[in-house]
């Protein structure tokens, strides 16, 4: 799949959006809201003018990037890597929040999630199993959450031939470039 990375010349996305309906952007992990929400809204108003396409976002789950941008899809290990790290991330109130393993447990008593008592682990020592069935739970009512806000915006992604939207991107409240 074309990739166009943070800090690649604007020239090189016009061009690979020329090329295909279905573009992916990287070279942002690690990259912090402040210096990624400018590129990423110079990018976007970049793609507007080619739209509709399917742009992929590697590495990104950051809830502020997902709601500015009609991604057609994001992926990231967040999920996986967090429960490796001891957190719990739970969606509460439209929101994704992040909660050290040993807080979780003592709130909810899941055992699922205990270093050296969950059943879930080998020889009873880490309990990444357990938390990162949570984590990707929470990640699958993100992407539920998203996909619906998007929706009521006039934005989906039903259709394979990437037609899009039913709303063109244009400079409305809803979408920021």
């Amino acid at each position: 799949m074309p990739t166009f990375h943070m800090g690649s010349p604007d020239a090189e996305l016009r061009r690979l959006l020329g090329l295909t309906n279905y573009i992916a952007m990287g070279g942002v992990v690690g990259a912090t809201e402040e210096t990624m929400r400018p590129w990423l809204d110079r990018c976007w108003r970049i793609i507007k003018d080619y739209w509709p396409k399917r742009v992929h976002v590697f590495g990104v789950m950051a809830q502020w990037c997902l709601e500015r941008y009609p991604w057609y899809s994001a992926d990231s290990s967040s999920a996986l890597v967090g429960a490796g790290m001891g957190r719990i991330t739970s969606f509460r109130e439209g929101r994704v929040v992040s909660d050290a393993w040993i807080d979780y447990a003592r709130a909810t008593f899941d055992g699922a999630v205990m270093d050296k008592v969950s059943h879930l682990q080998a020889k009873k020592g880490s309990a990444w199993k357990g938390r990162a069935i949570l984590n990707i739970q929470s990640q699958l009512q993100l992407q539920r959450f998203i996909t619906d806000l998007w929706a009521l915006r006039g934005f989906t992604w039903e259709d394979e031939t990437c037609a899009a939207s039913t709303a063109p991107l244009d400079n409305t409240s809803t979408v920021p470039f």
